[in-house]
């Protein structure tokens, strides 16, 4: 069997979706799994090996030029592409359903349109699935994937996965515990809503006896671990990351 799963963005909720890959490979070990990704985040991807190709799309290049031509290049692209028993729309965006939908297949499942925050994205599936939105993030792809396959799974398989991510190295931090479990807090977040506030960060540090480390991508999210860091005794800000190294970094604390 050959599926394409569809996940372009963005860090967090691609980690979070790379789960689903160990479950349909323990109950369909023979297929291939391609994933279509934006170009800045195929370094999450790499050499895992229970994907068999990463396609790149370039939508965010797309979304700033506004070119009609290419647009019509990268779905072109997509086109030509051979043909998937299976696509799975795990974004359920307008623009991720899009791309599912010039995907070649004859079966194109995404999430209903009572499911999504983009409801017109609905209208590109041949089949969907419904599940609250509000479900946590894992548990909804899980449940769309094991919807589009036919297994079923328990909970608790889901926490007994270890973390999905193979660096091209492993890195070493100095400020990681082998006393302590270590807990990495990350402040950045694609929508203010989803950010946790400054003050619960450090009641958190201060409630729990563990080894904290936070990170930060650009200058605010510098400028709010230090904040951080300034209010509590018990967590260290990390040097900037690059992606290998956040990866590598995920694979070696506890939570």
């Amino acid at each position: 069997m050959k599926i394409a799963i569809v996940k372009l963005s963005a860090l967090g909720d691609i980690i979070h979706a790379m789960i689903v890959l160990q479950f349909i490979k323990k109950n369909y070990p023979e297929s291939e799994i391609d994933w279509f990704v934006e170009k800045r985040f195929l370094g999450v991807l790499e050499n895992n090996p229970h994907i068999n190709q990463i396609h790149q799309v370039s939508l965010k290049s797309v979304n700033k030029s506004k070119s009609f031509f290419l647009i019509w290049k990268e779905l072109r692209k997509i086109r030509k592409l051979g043909k998937y028993d299976l696509v799975i729309d795990m974004q359920g965006l307008l623009k991720s359903a899009l791309i599912a939908k010039k995907i070649p297949s004859d079966i194109t499942l995404g999430f209903d349109k009572d499911s999504l925050r983009e409801s017109l994205a609905a209208i590109f599936y041949n089949q969907t699935y419904k599940i609250d939105y509000a479900e946590n993030a894992i548990e909804r792809n899980l449940n769309l994937v094991s919807y589009a396959l036919k297994f079923s799974f328990d909970k608790e398989d889901i926490h007994s996965k270890e973390v999905f991510l193979y660096p091209t190295q492993q890195y070493t931090f100095d400020h990681i515990s082998s006393t302590k479990k270590n807990i990495l807090l990350i402040s950045g977040a694609s929508y203010p809503a989803k950010s946790y506030s400054i003050e619960k960060f450090v009641e958190l540090t201060k409630q729990i006896d563990a080894n904290f480390l936070t990170i930060w991508g650009n200058e605010k999210e510098r400028i709010i671990a230090n904040q951080i860091k300034h209010l509590s005794s018990n967590i260290e800000v990390l040097e900037e990351l690059s992606l290998d190294g956040l990866i590598s970094l995920i694979s070696q604390v506890d939570l």
